[in-house]
């Protein structure tokens, strides 16, 4: 383990050396820059490759049953975590910002919002696995504040470092716990401790509670970018709270785990790309790198899709075991859908950057009633589960092609022959994906 971690630190080094030279580079070879940003991110896909080697133990651990209410908690802790903070955490990222009334702020509101959600737990008599919610709010909240104050002061090789400690430990634990009690709260148990765990290694900041101020200093955060960020992440476990609520854990349990093997890898080149963008947005060249990765983007990964629709059944059917097949049909059907909401989430940090929010709240508002509504028609029309995700996947696809026009407008990024190339590729993928 020391060894992989030394040999992290050193390509760390290498990719955050190598920051400067993407943004300053005139090279237009797309293999070239996509090199340089996969050495940036790709700590944090070994990182997140943990999670996903882990699975088939957990999947024979774990029923789908259990990863079904684990997948609930979680999804309620990335939610609340999205808002928890105020959006304070974007503020981090500005030299001329006063960090230390940030996380006065940040940590006050955290710690009302942690307590408030257990006496909530605690009222409504919610089931054992719940009274975990609070700590895992705090801890991953907290951790969040930690992550963007570290990516504000620019020290890649400590964040990718803790994200691939992070995912080691969690993983230990949920094993662990498993072998002691296959439950979904022994999944829970070992996510806190992993992420406990984890802000050992992190340097962890004491501030004194703060409240008053805080809407007139920071009003365009709490009243666009937070609602914002929240309805995104939403939108974005949409689907599984609603299969959850509507068609049972079992069901949502195979959507989890299609998400945890689909969906999480392909946030990390997501998140890794929006950091970036953030990191270098007040650089001159900033916009043309940015172009260079949007056509990248379209472009590189067709041909993974294509072969990912053909092969997934038989490798879900390795990787996870029989009794997961339902997963593999699940994520051909996302990959479309995921395909454009990938593109979009890699460049929505422009909005934040850009001061526009209300034109992003405006369209995550727009986004997650189409969705809601989709899976929700679904049920009422009697329709199975599988009939519920192809609904969801083409009204989502629809719904973000719309949302990415607008985006790369504002962003002053749209190259209208590369966005028609765009349509008429997800057009293609859609008919062959949800055929």
């Amino acid at each position: 383990f020391s060894r992989v971690i030394d040999c992290l630190s050193r390509s760390y080094e290498f990719a955050d050396a190598s920051i400067s030279n993407i943004i300053r580079t005139k090279n237009n070879c797309p293999v070239y820059i996509m090199n340089k940003l996969l050495q940036l991110i790709g700590a944090s896909a070994l990182a997140q490759l943990v999670s996903i080697l882990i699975s088939p133990v957990l999947s024979r651990l774990y029923s789908p049953d259990d990863f079904g209410t684990y997948g609930n908690i979680i999804i309620i802790v990335y939610f609340i975590n999205a808002f928890s903070l105020l959006r304070l955490e974007i503020n981090l990222l500005k030299s001329s910002s006063d960090k230390e009334e940030i996380y006065s702020y940040a940590v006050s509101y955290l710690l009302l919002i942690s307590v408030g959600t257990s006496l909530i737990v605690w009222f409504f008599k919610f089931d054992l696995n719940y009274f975990l919610l609070p700590f895992l709010l705090l801890i991953s909240g907290y951790y969040n504040l930690l992550h963007h104050d570290l990516l504000g002061k620019n020290k890649i090789k400590d964040i990718l470092n803790n994200k691939f400690l992070l995912a080691f430990l969690i993983a230990i634990f949920q094993i662990v716990a498993g072998l002691i009690s296959n439950t979904a709260f022994s999944l829970l148990v070992g996510q806190l401790i992993g992420m406990a765990l984890t802000l050992l290694f992190m340097p962890i900041i004491f501030c004194d509670l703060k409240f008053k101020g805080v809407l007139r200093k920071y009003k365009k955060q709490l009243l666009y970018d937070a609602p914002s960020n929240a309805i995104n992440v939403l939108s974005n476990h949409l689907p599984f709270l609603l299969f959850f609520q509507l068609f049972g854990a079992i069901s949502a349990g195979y959507y989890y785990m299609a998400f945890r093997i689909l969906i999480l890898p392909i946030n990390v080149i997501s998140t890794s790309t929006h950091s970036f963008i953030a990191a270098s947005h007040e650089h001159e060249d900033n916009l043309s790198v940015q172009k260079r990765l949007l056509r990248i983007f379209i472009i590189f990964p067709l041909p993974f899709i294509i072969i990912v629709h053909f092969y997934i059944n038989n490798l879900v059917d390795i990787f996870l075991g029989n009794n997961w097949y339902i997963t593999g049909n699940i994520i051909r059907y996302c990959l479309g859908w995921i395909y454009i909401r990938f593109i979009f989430d890699s460049f929505l940090i422009n909005y934040s950057l850009k001061d526009n929010q209300e034109v992003n709240l405006i369209f995550q508002v727009f986004s997650i009633i189409l969705q809601a509504s989709s899976i929700i028609i679904c049920f009422i029309l009697n329709l199975d589960f599988i009939e519920a995700i192809k609904t969801f996947c083409f009204i989502s696809s629809i719904t973000y092609v719309i949302g990415l026009y607008f985006l790369l407008k504002k962003s002053n990024i749209l190259d209208y022959k590369l966005f028609s190339l765009l349509i008429f590729s997800l057009s293609i993928l859609t008919y062959i994906l949800l055929d």
